[in-house]
């Protein structure tokens, strides 16, 4: 495997880690202005591409969103 392929590869869990970051301040902003809807359709989707396993405290906050955006 060629160095910029693994380099690359290293390069995806950061990516999601700040997208998911990024969605949950999205999420929160939609939130408060009544857009519940929109907001967990936003942390449905990128809580779908990090890793199910991943312990990250960004994750683990945007589920417990998603889970009082649901009324869970």
């Amino acid at each position: 495997m060629p160095v910029e392929a693994v380099h690359h590869l290293s390069l995806i869990p950061i990516s999601i880690a700040w997208e998911l970051r990024a969605a949950l301040d999205q999420a929160r902003l939609w939130s408060g202005q009544g857009q519940a809807k929109d907001a967990a359709e936003l942390l449905e989707a990128s809580i779908g591409r990090a890793p199910p396993d991943d312990g990250n405290a960004a994750l683990v906050e945007a589920r417990g969103l998603l889970d009082t955006l649901a009324g869970r």
